[in-house]
This record gives C-alpha cells, sequence and structure tokens, in this order.
C-alpha cells in the first residue's frame, strides 16, 4: 500500500505543474490557443526499492515478503507465581466408621493424593504505534494465512493446561483470538526440562481476524492451571517461559481498502502574478502510462481544499489511474500477461479556478487486489511498476 501510494504522490506532486509566463512582453491583440505537453516524471520502482529486507521484513528465495515480528518474554513462570486452586480433586480413600456411618479419614483427606494449581499472567499490551496511520485508512482487507509460533519451555514434570488470552483492538472494534485451552508437553525420564511450541493459526484460533483489523494494540494475558499428584500438598519446583514469533506472509485481498490525506497544496505558486488563469486554460489532463506487475490496481480522488473556510472547492476524480496484474491459481502475477495501461485525469477549468485560493489538496486513495479484490493475491519483492506521466494543456490566450 505504502509503494503504491508513494508512486501516486509522486506522479500527480510532479505531474501538476504550473508555469509562468510574462505577457508583458507580447504585442498586443493577440489570441494564442497553444497545447503544452509537459514530460513531468518518468522512473520505475520496485518493492524492494521502497522496501528493504530486514529482520522484520523478510524475503524468501523466491522473493515471496512475509512480515516477521518477534516478542521474547511473553510469560514466565516460576513456583511461586502459583497458588491452590481448589481444595482436593480426589479424596482420600480410607474411611471410619461412626454409627455405622462412613466417612472419610481426616488424616488421609488431608493428604489426598491430587490437587490442582495456578499462575495467572498478567495482561501485557503491545501498542504497534500505528494509530496515526490508521486514522487515516478504511475499507478492509484480509490477511489469508498469518502464524504464531509459541515456543516455551517447561521444567514441571506434572500437566500443565494452559489458556492464552488474546485480543486485538482497532478504534472501538475488537477481536479475540478464541484459541481452545492447551497442554504444554512435560520432561520425560532423565530430562530436566523439555522445549517445544505451539502453532496458533486459522485452524484454531481467530488470528487472520485479529491480523486484518490491522490492530492498534494487541492484549495478551492467560492462566496456567497443573495438575499434581502428590501425597505431600506442596508447590512444586520448577519454571515455564516462552516467547513468540508472528509471521505475515503477504498474502491478502484487498476490497475498496482507501487511504486518505491532506498536504500543501503545489498548484499555486503564492505571488499571484503573471500566471495564467483559469479562463485561459480550455482544458487540461495528466496522462499516466503505467506498466504494473503488482496485483493492486489504484484510484484516486484529488480535492482542493480551502483551510480558512473548512471547505472543498473542488474535485476530481479518476478511476484504475494503475491497472491490476493478472494473477495464476496461486495468487502469483503472471509476468508475460502484464500489459501497460493508460489513464487520463481530467483537470477541469473549475479545478483551476480554485487553485490560487485553496491552501490543501486532499488526496484519497482506493485499493483493490486483481479483480476486485475476489481472490488472494501474493506479494513478491520483485514486483516493480514501470510508469511515466505528462501534463498536457490546451490553452486559450487572449491578449489585449
Amino acid at each position: 500500500m505504502s509503494l503504491f501510494i508513494s508512486v501516486m504522490m509522486v506522479i500527480l506532486g510532479t505531474g501538476c505543474i504550473k508555469e509562468t509566463y510574462n505577457m508583458n512582453k507580447l504585442s498586443e491583440d493577440v489570441s494564442l490557443s497553444p497545447d503544452f505537453a509537459i514530460k513531468a516524471v518518468k522512473g520505475d520502482i520496485s518493492f524492494s526499492d521502497i522496501v528493504e529486507q530486514s529482520d522484520t521484513v523478510v524475503y524468501d528465495n523466491n522473493n515471496f515478503v512475509t512480515i516477521v515480528i518477534t516478542r521474547d518474554s511473553v510469560f514466565y513462570l516460576q513456583s511461586p507465581d502459583f497458588s491452590f486452586l481448589n481444595n482436593f480433586i480426589t479424596p482420600g480413600k480410607s474411611v471410619y466408621k461412626e454409627s455405622e456411618v462412613e466417612y472419610p479419614n481426616p488424616v488421609y483427606y488431608a493428604k489426598a493424593g491430587e490437587y490442582q494449581i495456578s499462575a495467572i499472567m498478567e495482561t501485557e499490551t503491545i501498542d504497534l504505534d500505528i494509530e496515526d496511520a490508521l486514522s487515516h485508512i478504511s475499507g478492509s482487507v484480509l490477511v489469508a494465512d498469518p502464524k504464531i509460533r509459541l515456543d516455551y519451555s517447561n521444567s514441571f514434570t506434572y500437566p500443565v493446561e494452559m489458556t492464552l488470552v488474546a485480543k486485538g483492538r482497532k478504534d472501538k472494534d475488537t477481536v479475540d483470538l478464541d484459541m481452545a485451552p492447551f497442554q504444554l508437553s512435560i520432561p520425560g525420564a532423565g530430562q530436566t526440562d523439555i522445549s517445544d511450541y505451539i502453532l496458533i493459526d486459522k485452524n484454531n484460533s481467530s488470528l487472520p481476524e485479529i491480523v486484518s483489523l490491522p490492530p492498534e494494540e494487541i492484549f495478551f494475558s492467560g492462566k496456567a492451571v497443573m495438575t499434581v499428584n502428590d501425597e505431600n500438598v506442596k508447590l512444586p519446583d520448577g519454571r515455564i517461559y516462552g516467547s513468540l514469533e508472528l509471521d505475515v506472509p503477504l498474502e491478502l485481498r484487498m476490497n475498496n481498502l482507501q487511504f486518505a490525506d491532506t498536504v500543501d497544496s503545489f498548484m499555486d505558486d503564492g505571488d499571484g502574478e503573471d500566471d495564467i488563469s483559469a479562463d485561459d486554460i480550455e482544458n487540461a489532463s495528466v496522462i499516466i502510462t503505467a506498466k504494473n506487475e503488482f496485483p493492486l490496481e489504484a484510484s484516486i480522488e484529488m480535492s482542493l481544499f480551502d483551510s480558512k473556510t473548512k471547505a472543498v472547492k473542488s474535485t476530481i476524480k479518476a478511476d484504475k489511474v494503475i491497472s491490476a496484474a493478472p494473477v495464476d491459481s496461486n495468487g502469483k502475477t503472471i509476468i508475460a500477461s502484464v500489459t501497460e495501461s493508460v489513464a487520463k485525469i481530467e483537470l477541469n477549468k473549475d479545478f483551476f479556478k480554485w487553485a490560487d485560493t485553496a491552501d490543501k489538496i486532499i488526496f484519497k486513495f482506493t485499493l483493490n487486489t486483481t479483480d476486485n479484490g475476489s481472490k488472494n493475491v501474493r506479494i513478491y519483492s520483485d514486483y516493480k511498476i514501470d510508469f511515466s506521466a505528462a501534463l498536457v494543456l490546451k490553452t486559450n490566450i487572449n491578449i489585449e
């Protein structure tokens, strides 16, 4: 998404150029109707040009892109963290008789063989620091198959059931992980501890729904319950600790995902002198030519905004400024089938009329994956866009 918006800002930010002419140099009573074609920008940008490979952004051997987020010490539980959950599950077997009624023997009851202890993992909040960015985004994105690998080490020799509670929040919307409790592996004979992992994915949780929010914050908490089979009622020695890795492969679909932002206007040079007025322009357009390997299409809406009056003065819209690449059954771009597309953004007189008074421009980009977001697509680091843009002016200047 960032790549597409960067390309469009380059094209439009340099494409809408307003030249200044000194008309006093011309003789009186002259009528001009020239066409101006200004080659504004040309280039190519690939995913790897914008996003460098790192510990967070990983490319596999086929250049498929995965976002990786790691978190150490998600939980660390020791014996003192546990407390008795309830009294004895299995009462003592020995009984004594009083008035022909059998009662559990109090001595053996106090030494019953099975009991439970539990430890609570306090809620931890992970702030992804993207609240400001998300405030500019609307629409839907579905990430197909994110995974969490929860690695842990356990030295307790009694069965431990772990309940992991997680929740993602975006504004007022929240999504629960909805994962069932799971059993930890325990050390075998001759072992002091054991290392293992639990895989959390779309098959046992609502992880794709959390990642697809996308969340501003993620909340983690949980509980460990240990069942102890020992006549000596005490807290067993041991510890459990864990870390996690969240992998988000960029296999996804977007449906009318919109990004809006406001920037200072580049349409006004500020001096108000010797400019071509709106009356001088018969029509104008930005011609964008692109050969796009990304399975994403982009549309744009551009509005002139007067911050003094808090009013939108004029708006232009252009659908499919960049067309999406075709994909195969696995969601990968069919490079041999990528063709060049040409789009024309019309700039009418009304738009130029307000260019001198509107000090801001509101951009709204709309992104859809191939086939209007109806199928999953995959993003590779070697995808690129070859593009060029030109500003074409048809003027009608009368000089007296």
